[in-house]
């Protein structure tokens, strides 16, 4: 599972080399919003040391996202992720190979900074 907090740098450490097809893969997310079924790409960065052990990505959430760093802005809630591999960084799935490497759940916790009112 992928925990996001809101206005914070998220560590998140992934397998995906061992799914992998490429040799040096980027790899690009896409975050499907379980309720409101919206859409967010972005790609991030693997950080870690020991890339045939484990990935590491740095996800930030911010107001102002920027897709190709890793800073993105989502809503609190739950989302489905998908993981596919490209050899280049790209922000569209068709420019992946297409296969999914991995899925599963996030989590955004916090604020969304909405202010409501009720009657």
């Amino acid at each position: 599972m992928i925990v996001i907090n809101k206005n914070q740098s998220n560590l998140n450490i992934l397998e995906l080399t061992s799914s992998s097809s490429l040799l040096n893969p980027n790899y690009l997310f896409e975050f499907e919003n379980d309720l409101n079924k919206s859409l967010t790409y972005f790609t991030a960065q693997d950080m870690s040391n020991f890339k045939c052990r484990y990935n590491s990505f740095n996800i930030i959430d911010d107001t102002t996202p920027i897709p190709l760093s890793g800073q993105v802005s989502l809503l609190t809630g739950m989302y489905t992720y998908n993981v596919y591999e490209a050899s280049a960084v790209t922000l569209s799935v068709s420019a992946t190979t297409g296969v999914v490497i991995q899925t599963g759940k996030a989590i955004v916790n916090g604020d969304n900074n909405v202010s409501s009112v009720y009657k």
